[in-house]
């Protein structure tokens, strides 16, 4: 009789060991047959997107509280690579955004390339007009792939007349960058 408990103590113990090894083996093939193409789809949407933040100048004042310079709020229009469509399904933006913008049909198709090669955001258009604004947020759900940012631009009162007091930032041109080198 006492030979008999210890076995059934190891029966008991394997059975128990069987069914949790099922449960963990039926688990994992659930989480990646069944529901893997659903977690991987959620996976490619979790993404981190490398957006330059700019810092906001500030106001250039002369002795007398008059401004001299500041910062206009502005949107600009950009292609945002994670939210781009197929290749196949680009044609909606080539044929539209020349329309809308003031682009040919290349330089969309330029921006288009750059932003899949380079993997971050493309500015298409600096400080839209208001006019083009309401037509880019009419037809913001058939333009995938094109975002609209807040932006500063910086304004000067006095513009070129006062530059030598108050100075200038611009961007590089591929002139003064080959002068550089």
């Amino acid at each position: 009789m006492l030979k008999r408990e210890p076995r059934r103590r190891f029966w008991l113990f394997y059975i128990a060991l069987g069914v949790v090894l099922i449960c963990l083996l039926g688990r994992s093939f659930y989480l990646q047959v069944w529901a893997g193409s659903g977690f991987l789809a959620r996976a490619e949407g979790n993404r981190v997107a490398v957006e330059p933040l700019v810092a906001p100048r500030g106001l250039l004042l002369d002795r007398n509280e008059q401004k001299l310079a500041e910062n206009v709020p502005s949107t600009d229009v950009v292609l945002d690579p994670a939210l781009l469509p197929s290749l196949d399904d680009e044609a909606v933006l080539l044929d539209r955004l020349p329309s809308l913008l003031q682009l040919t049909h290349a330089e969309v198709q330029e921006a288009l390339r750059m932003t899949r090669q380079r993997q971050r955001l493309t500015v298409l258009e600096k400080a839209v007009t208001h006019e083009t604004l309401l037509r880019l947020e009419e037809e913001r759900s058939t333009l995938p792939g094109v975002r609209l940012i807040s932006s500063l631009v910086r304004q000067y009162t006095f513009g070129p007349a006062a530059a030598h007091v108050v100075g200038y930032t611009s961007a590089v041109t591929a002139a003064e960058l080959a002068s550089e080198t």
